[in-house]
């Protein structure tokens, strides 16, 4: 951390394996021993804090794992048909199958931030680089869940998708997203993990910015609400898709919000490999 006139800047260094990693981290056999404690996913009852968790994201975070949790970054937690690869200066994700489900998951996994605010929310940037587009479908785009108020135990009331401008063959680039910027789509949560108590659908629409939700949500925080860790998601591909050949690399992701008082944090995340 470093204390610059205008507030706080975090710069972390994120590094991974060059060797593709494929498929479900969450299952690594290796882990799951530790896993068990934790439940395999953190929705069937695992807390984050608790001594079997903490064994199960050591043991992703095992070089001879992966690592596929560095933290604070979960690579492809919960999708199959995929693997992510670390390069000099970032992360990249690729797809060579053809299943409907095909897509790379980079979530942001931080607790600092995770229900507070929403109108504490700056700017989110990162940068892209398009080496395949594959089938053209959903090439790249970020990810931010929300929630319309504090305390609600639901997995999330919005999910806002902000995609990337341009995705052609070679496509270089920055999704960057401020409080104005319009989302590129706003899905509401409606599958069973949502109800009780169900989604609050006010300020969840396509081309909304986080202003337009603030609006209708005042009191909106980060994140979602089912004792998972995150709110923004570097996504490739998506569901009832076919993204063949799909591959796509991220840099350079910076995050910036404020305190109550005003203070300026920033968090910028690079990513490199280890070999």
């Amino acid at each position: 951390k470093v204390c610059l006139e205008y507030g706080f800047l975090n710069d972390v260094v994120v590094k991974g394996s060059a060797t593709p990693i494929a498929g479900k981290t969450k299952e690594t056999p290796a882990c799951l021993a530790d896993g068990s404690f934790c439940g395999e996913d953190l929705t069937t009852g695992g807390d984050f804090n608790s001594d079997g968790c903490q064994k199960y994201f050591n043991c992703l975070g095992k070089e001879e794992n992966g690592p596929s949790f560095i933290e604070p970054w979960w690579f492809n937690r919960d999708v199959t048909d995929s693997s992510f690869r670390f390069e000099e200066g970032k992360v990249c994700a690729g797809i060579s199958s053809t299943a409907g489900n095909s897509k790379t998951s980079m979530e942001l996994w931080d607790q600092d931030f995770l229900g507070e605010p929403l109108k504490q929310f700056r700017e989110f940037k990162v940068d892209y680089d398009i080496e395949n587009s594959g089938n053209g479908g959903s090439v790249a785009f970020v990810n931010f869940y929300v929630r319309a108020q504090p305390g609600r135990s639901i997995y999330y009331d919005c999910n806002f998708v902000f995609r990337a401008p341009d995705v052609s063959n070679g496509a270089q680039g920055t999704i960057s997203i401020n409080l104005d910027t319009p989302s590129g789509g706003a899905r509401k949560c409606t599958a069973n993990y949502c109800t009780p108590p169900g989604p609050i659908d006010d300020g969840c629409v396509d081309g909304n910015s986080i202003n337009d939700y603030l609006t209708a949500n005042p009191n909106a925080v980060f994140g979602v609400g089912n004792k998972e860790w995150y709110t923004f998601v570097l996504t490739n591909g998506s569901t009832q898709q076919n993204n063949e050949n799909l591959d796509v690399c991220w840099s350079d992701v910076s995050f910036t919000r404020v305190d109550e008082a005003g203070t300026k944090i920033v968090n910028t995340f690079e990513f490199t490999s280890l070999n």
